[in-house]
């Protein structure tokens, strides 16, 4: 077999799995696409010798996918975001709020780690489009965005089982 049917094997063979990292990080099919076609084009541009001396191809593969989500995370942040948690000490949240786009999204993006088995879906509150987060079939969190100029300025995630009543 030739490196090139190699290195197309290694990368349809993770498609699946990368597509739905992408996918929890970013939210949307397309973005997903997308961060996953840029780190098979990083994949492809390493040399014989690069690709030879990594390990395990899912694992470099699903790393950068990560690190393409989290840049493309950043870009809409604003620089100065803040998010804030409130979970009245019920369940564990962000004590203190997170500020800067790269701590916002760094939080953000390890969430699923947390919580592998979250599953997020849109929602309509009263604040506008929310991201409501079950885990288990049970409710677990609502994040909603503060928008401005085009780019998110606040991030308020509850975590509070007494607000989170009306999601049940």
């Amino acid at each position: 077999m030739d490196d090139e049917t190699l290195i197309g094997r290694v990368v349809e063979a993770e498609r699946p799995a990368l597509l739905r990292v992408a996918f929890r990080m970013l939210g949307t099919l397309a973005d997903a696409e997308d961060a996953v076609q840029e780190a098979c084009v990083r994949w492809l541009r390493l040399t014989a010798a690069e690709r030879a001396a990594v390990e395990n191809p899912g694992a470099w593969l699903t790393r950068v996918v990560s690190r393409v989500c989290l840049e493309a995370l950043v870009r809409i942040l604003d620089v100065d975001v803040v998010l804030r948690a409130d979970s009245d000490g019920k369940r564990s949240a962000a004590r203190r709020p997170v500020v800067g786009a790269d701590r916002v999204a760094r939080f953000l993006l390890g969430l699923p780690r947390l919580q592998p088995r979250s599953v997020i879906e849109p929602v309509f509150t009263a604040d506008g489009l929310s991201f409501l987060s079950r885990t288990d079939g049970e409710v677990d969190a609502v994040f909603s965005v503060g928008v401005s100029g085009g780019r998110v300025t606040d991030v308020w995630v509850s975590r509070n089982p007494e607000k989170l009543r009306l999601w049940t």
